[in-house]
């Protein structure tokens, strides 16, 4: 989702891990605001396969896309679903088939990240319904089990078992609702913090939080009526639907925290007349903004920064172009040459078609812009990871410094994170291998 740039691609929330299967989001979510030539010649580097085993594989390293920027430094095979918190790296391997009935027997690995690459800690068995692995707390959660980080022993999760809530990390909280019926959240120590009578959809598990702010307040969907979008306040439970009857399905909103609400635009181009509008944090409509304007926001011109922007300076950069609070804005102009405004000036490079894509009967579109937590590269790459092969541009150089390699299936399916400014971690679902690369 366009406009809001995490830190880096561990930044909280993360409404879903690499594999778009985890249930976790993570409430420092800073603002998606959006967002090329390549080093040539790149030089791979000692690329590397690590397997279960722990035991590492001198292998050939892959092709490079144009041959662009460093291989990857590490790789670890088997790899189904990730999560890291900068420091850990935590990895499950299951079986291809894990029935829903009877569940399957994977193997879960905490590794170290030291400098960089992964130390193995702890390997265990697991069984169950495994469908992703994430940290929260302290703690290791797969399938409906909790591990602790430290060795990997069993831990008691406060929930019924078979439960998957969905994990917000800095609210200290962990949301399961019932189809049909009561929520509960519940706070690492295993207390429940509150309930409510009447469930929430399933999609408070990608909701949008608030950015950049100590509330932990996020943008769901609830279930009566079935499709009115909610604010839930994480901290108290309390809920404040959006009070405007024409509020779309947040399955066709693109949702854009600020520090003080949200901001939604109608997704795609065929919008049936739907109309971009701010909201506060209670529910109250604060206006619509002009929706093709806000949509060149989030496909042709994207601010990006490290600091939110409030609801004002959303219709401010929608209906003036007053993108001064961001820290660099990136504009795709109709033959992808991207002009780069940062501190010192602006500089323009051609983007490769993996970051811009051409359209006849429309403006360019830009992939997803993220900026990394110090500010020095961007990651451009489609949030589901279903569109295009991740690329990061490095703001010093203007240079792209990395371009993972290219899928061997028709489509490319890679799921990308920095987890730091110097290091991005791409997980191919094709060959199930999730690489490492050191961009320093």
């Amino acid at each position: 989702m366009p406009m809001t740039s995490s830190p880096d691609g561990s930044a909280r929330p993360r409404p879903r891990n690499r594999m778009r299967l985890s249930r976790r989001a993570r409430a420092g979510l800073v603002i998606l605001l959006a967002l090329a030539t390549g080093i040539a010649g790149g030089t791979a580097l000692g690329y590397q396969l690590a397997g279960l085993s722990g035991s590492l594989n001198a292998v050939p390293p892959p092709d490079l896309i144009r041959g662009r920027g460093p291989g990857p430094s590490w790789g670890l095979t088997s790899t189904d679903s990730w999560d890291s918190d900068g420091t850990s790296l935590v990895v499950l391997s299951r079986p291809d088939e894990c029935p829903g009935r009877t569940g399957c027997t994977g193997h879960v690995t905490l590794y170290d990240l030291d400098g960089g690459r992964p130390a193995r800690r702890w390997h265990t068995k697991v069984h169950g319904f495994l469908q992703s692995v994430q940290l929260w707390a302290g703690k290791v959660f797969v399938g409906d089990q909790l591990l602790s980080v430290e060795d990997g022993s069993a831990a008691d999760a406060p929930w019924p078992s078979g439960e998957l809530p969905t994990f917000f990390e800095d609210a200290r909280t962990a949301l399961a609702c019932e189809v049909h019926g009561a929520c509960t959240a519940w706070a690492p120590d295993g207390s429940v913090r509150w309930e409510l009578p009447e469930g929430l959809d399933s999609q408070c598990a990608s909701g949008t939080l608030l950015a950049g702010t100590e509330r932990h307040m996020v943008l769901c969907e609830s279930q009566n009526p079935l499709g009115e979008a909610t604010a839930l306040d994480l901290d108290s439970g309390t809920t404040a639907p959006l009070d405007s009857s024409s509020t779309a399905d947040l399955d066709s909103l693109v949702v854009l925290p600020a520090t003080d609400g949200w901001l939604t635009v109608p997704v795609g181009f065929q919008t049936s007349g739907g109309q971009a509008r701010l909201w506060s944090t209670d529910g109250a409509d604060q206006g619509a903004v002009d929706t093709a304007a806000a949509l060149e926001l989030i496909h042709n011109r994207q601010p990006l920064s490290r600091t939110p922007p409030t609801l004002a300076q959303y219709r401010a950069a929608v209906e003036q172009g007053d993108t001064s609070w961001a820290e660099v804005v990136v504009t795709a102009d109709d033959d992808c040459t991207l002009a780069v405004d940062k501190a010192g000036g602006r500089q323009e490079v051609v983007a490769p078609s993996e970051v811009c894509a051409l359209q006849s009967d429309r403006p360019a579109y830009l992939e997803t812009g993220r900026l990394s937590a110090d500010g020095t590269r961007v990651l451009f790459h489609s949030e589901d990871g279903d569109r295009g092969t991740p690329a990061v541009l490095d703001l010093a150089s203007m240079q792209f410094v990395a371009m993972p390699p290219e899928a061997t299936g028709s489509e490319t399916k890679a799921n990308a994170s920095l987890l730091s400014g110097e290091l991005l971690v791409v997980l191919s679902r094709e060959d199930r291998v999730l690489r490492g690369y050191d961009l320093a």
